[in-house]
């Protein structure tokens, strides 16, 4: 068909790499929009706050008109009733069963909604499977791509809930399948 020929004509790496630098490119300039513009933000959302202290119907409609959202002002980012009710998280991971955790600490009622069957998120064993002699290798990608640098609220509720971490190094694997420069590489 000649319409799939100009497509596959079309469909290069060279034109699938440009695209993706063209979109890489626009995700860079409104990350550097967000960043320039945020101390400014910063700064409007303390102002809310510090009228929704003083004069609390106005900060509400002030925060309902920002862009950003001020914390117990905004819609949806108001403060929880103290000393329970019910709660929903969703998500089963890391993050949603510290959620859980802390939540029902501070005397809430909560529910946990998870997709799979188990809870875990990315924080499980993986079974590889395809090997030439039908073998499945089992690899725990868990805790070790959770850097206590980068998740220090993690951390912390590990040590809250007596978990012993253990520093490691970190291997990675890329696998490419763009024409012309398949293969994969183990770092």
């Amino acid at each position: 068909d000649e319409e799939a020929a100009l497509a596959r004509a079309r469909s290069t790496a060279e034109t699938h790499v440009a695209k993706r630098m063209k979109l890489l490119w626009r995700a860079r300039q409104r990350i550097l929009v967000v960043a320039a513009t945020l101390p400014a933000w910063m700064a409007v959302r303390s102002v809310v706050r510090l009228i929704g202290w003083v004069v609390p119907p106005l900060g509400r409609f002030l925060a309902r008109c920002l862009p950003v959202t001020v914390p117990g002002l905004s819609k949806g980012a108001e403060k929880l009733p103290q000393g329970g009710g019910k709660v929903a998280v969703i998500g089963g991971g890391i993050a949603g069963c510290g959620a859980a955790w802390a939540l029902t600490q501070s005397g809430y009622d909560v529910t946990v909604y998870e997709a799979r069957e188990t809870t875990s998120g990315n924080a499980r064993t993986w079974d590889w499977d395809g090997f030439a002699n039908g073998e499945t290798v089992k690899s725990c990608v868990s805790v070790t791509a959770w850097p206590p640098l980068l998740y220090k609220n993690y951390t912390c509720l590990l040590a809250t809930l007596g978990v012993e971490t253990v520093p490691m190094p970190l291997s990675w694997f890329l696998n490419s399948k763009v024409p012309g420069h398949e293969g994969f590489l183990w770092g």
